[in-house]
């Protein structure tokens, strides 16, 4: 949806945003060759640089400078009144996913191969639960992919009766399945007031997140949202949600989870 801010911000009328979400009638395949640019303030890239090249308006024109510079956060689609998925158009070649099952049990942690890997098979061990590695999604986030559909369903497929939690907001945004954050029947009691952050990836389910983490005894005293880690510094007194913030020698929810004290 449409914030108003947004709309305000790019100086948008009706007639405008209405003649905008007709395009796909006239069979126009990149509607951000149209838009006057409903999301420039949602675009990370854009608002650290000022640049209009830096910006969905620019990564449409030059894939070769999206798949680049954009970091693939979405935020873009969530403004789009079409929801036009620019992050996975910079290559023609789909991701073809694959799923192995490296721990039995129920439910059963979903995991993208590398960093979270690693993580996971702590968690799954610690928590008792099952832990699926899937590869491939890790592409559609650096380098701009699709997924290629049967891929997709064939691992849904073998996933649809261990009951599948995402550890990661790029698993439970390219499966579609629930992110483990948001099931605090799932979760044991940690320790924690301060600044949380909200991936980008999973701003949809900010308020589940937040509600679960309030039941394991995280005293939330504010709520980033407007920040991505990829293009932001990573400020020392916030929890961040997601594994690859690790990476940025963030303080991560999982090293709560995974701490013995």
């Amino acid at each position: 949806m449409v914030s108003l801010a947004t709309l305000k911000a790019v100086r948008l009328t009706p007639t405008l945003v209405v003649r905008f979400m007709l395009l796909p009638l006239h069979r126009v395949r990149n509607p951000c060759l149209y838009c006057p640019g409903i999301c420039l303030t949602a675009c990370p890239t854009f608002l650290a640089s000022g640049n209009l090249a830096m910006s969905p308006l620019g990564y449409s024109r030059n894939i070769n400078l999206g798949r680049e510079k954009c970091v693939k956060c979405w935020r873009c689609v969530r403004e789009c009144p079409l929801g036009y998925p620019l992050p996975e158009t910079f290559h023609d070649t789909p991701i073809k996913l694959t799923l192995s099952i490296a721990k039995e049990g129920k439910p059963t942690l979903v995991v993208s191969e590398g960093l979270e890997e690693s993580i996971g098979t702590k968690l799954a061990e610690k928590y008792g639960l099952g832990l699926a590695v899937v590869r491939g999604i890790t592409e559609r986030y650096t380098e701009g992919r699709r997924v290629e559909i049967s891929s997709l369903r064939k691992v849904l497929k073998t996933l649809r009766h261990r009951d599948p939690v995402a550890m990661s907001p790029e698993v439970a945004h390219s499966l579609g399945i629930p992110f483990l954050l948001e099931m605090p029947e799932l979760l044991k009691p940690v320790s924690f007031t301060g600044r949380v952050h909200v991936p980008c990836l999973i701003l949809d389910k900010g308020e589940r997140v937040l509600r679960s983490l309030e039941k394991v005894n995280i005293n939330v005293t504010e709520v980033v949202v407007d920040k991505c880690i990829k293009v932001s510094s990573v400020e020392p007194d916030t929890l961040y949600l997601c594994p690859r913030a690790t990476l940025h020698n963030a303080k991560t929810i999982f090293d709560l989870m995974l701490s013995d004290g």
